[in-house]
């Protein structure tokens, strides 16, 4: 397989060796660990993202672009709350 690089700062690899789309899982107990999840399957759909670009899908990778921000403000949030819910526990 030819080695791409949708964009130039990022190492070219196999076509085959890029992943495929995983979204997080929908049973969350909206903690820490399932924030880890939502990220780690961002990193995941992001190196998605540059297979659909070299395929030359703009609007699917617009589309997964727009459910990575969303997703990882998400995982932001919990582990927000989170850390809030410990400190207001610690200075009780």
């Amino acid at each position: 397989a030819r080695p791409v690089s949708a964009l130039p700062f990022l190492p070219a690899r196999p076509v085959s060796a890029l992943p495929e789309f995983a979204p997080p899982s929908p049973n969350f107990n909206w903690n820490t660990d399932d924030a880890k999840d939502i990220l780690f399957a961002q990193r995941i759909a992001c190196d998605n993202i540059i297979d659909v670009i070299n395929a030359g899908n703009i609007e699917e990778a617009d589309f997964k672009i727009m459910q990575l921000k969303v997703q990882t403000s998400m995982a932001g949030k919990i582990i927000l709350a989170e850390f809030k819910q410990n400190n207001n526990s610690n200075n009780n």
